[in-house]
């Protein structure tokens, strides 16, 4: 996959010497080379004064060329090694949720995950590159079986690459989220994306991007206002959202500076739940200690605007604070297995007290990669 930042300092450096040294050369074996017939006392010189100047333009000719040489060798030295064409992954972890529903009750359980992910990354011209993935994810509570899912992800991106310093991607999934339990909130799920990506320096990189997602349910109704389900109508949620972010590249540590914006609709007119604005910043950090030492590091701040759907103890709008602070650390057992131990703390702050709640999350995992 190309990273951020491919082409190193060092290139601008050599760029600056060739543009300062080569026109200065060639400017004067121009000048040189063009000045006309010389005079007649100097007739015998100036055959000299030719062969001279053909060695400097050769000289030069061949000062850029070791130029070019050299700058090509240090971007291939910055340059990461290309991503096999095929990999995968398969892990489980075991895990505790302190407040599974996310309400003012605080109950906990233990979970067990399972995942699995399948990779396919065809080189397709110079110029285009592309990437196709299947997730699988199963998630099973002791208790609390109405949460328990299945997620299966369908997904594709075209990367375009016309220049070094910029790309584009085009990508579309589709997923389905299966709620064994609970299936009338099972649903099918669909993602456009397009991102656009500059590479200012080796080490910061602008992304811009936009993405559609459309969720329709498998079997529940959408409601009108009076909360009577419409017959013959299943729900359907969209969402729009644009994004920027900021992505650094150091030699062990990689962050992200981001800003989202989401507008949600929903055909289930009920307290017009989906519909609201949503506006997120989000950081995260990631260092490398050693080469069996990984830790990651995130926090975002999430708030909803309410467009219709309102507090009926004071009648205003519904606003919602979401706080998340995320924590891993990753041990490579080997070159193929690793140990990863997270904490995840999220606390929401409503305007609706019945809404507040904290949960916390610890979870400790095992997974291979081919």
């Amino acid at each position: 996959m190309w990273n951020a930042g491919s082409l190193p300092n060092d290139t601008g450096v050599l760029t600056k010497v060739s543009s300062f040294r080569a026109p200065r050369v060639l400017a004067m074996t121009a000048m040189i080379l063009l000045n006309g017939q010389p005079l007649a006392w100097a007739q015998e010189p100036s055959t000299s004064l030719s062969i001279k100047s053909d060695e400097a333009g050769e000289r030069a000719k061949l000062f850029i060329a070791l130029l070019k040489r050299r700058a090509d060798r240090i971007l291939e030295a910055h340059r990461e090694p290309p991503p096999p064409l095929v990999s995968g992954s398969a892990g489980i972890s075991e895990g505790f949720e302190s407040n599974v529903n996310l309400d003012g009750a605080r109950k906990g359980d233990i979970f067990t995950e399972e995942s699995a992910s399948l990779i396919f990354r065809p080189q397709l011209a110079s110029w285009l590159k592309g990437e196709f993935s299947y997730g699988l994810l199963n998630t099973h509570f002791m208790e609390f079986r109405d949460s328990n899912l299945w997620s299966n992800s369908l997904s594709g991106v075209f990367q375009v690459q016309p220049h070094p310093r910029v790309r584009m991607d085009l990508g579309y999934e589709y997923g389905i989220l299966n709620f064994p339990y609970d299936t009338n909130s099972s649903f099918f799920d669909q993602r456009f994306k397009a991102h656009l990506l500059l590479s200012q320096t080796s080490w910061l990189t602008h992304k811009v991007g936009w993405t559609y997602q459309y969720r329709e349910y498998d079997t529940r109704l959408a409601r009108d206002s009076d909360l009577n389900k419409i017959a013959g109508l299943n729900r359907e949620d969209q969402r729009h959202g644009a994004l920027y972010e900021l992505q650094l590249r150091f030699p062990k540590t990689f962050a992200r500076l981001g800003t989202e914006f989401y507008l949600n609709f929903s055909n289930d007119h009920f307290e017009d739940f989906y519909d609201f604005e949503d506006f997120r910043y989000r950081g995260m950090l990631t260092r490398i200690f050693n080469p069996k030492w990984l830790g990651t590091l995130s926090v975002s701040e999430e708030r909803k605007n309410y467009q219709k759907r309102s507090v009926p103890t004071i009648n205003v709008a519904e606003r919602d604070d979401l706080w998340t602070l995320a924590g891993s650390v990753i041990y490579q057992l080997s070159t193929a297995f690793s140990m990863t131990y997270s904490l995840t703390y999220r606390h929401q702050d409503s305007n609706d007290p019945r809404l507040d709640f904290t949960d916390w999350v610890h979870q400790v995992g095992v997974s291979t990669s081919f």
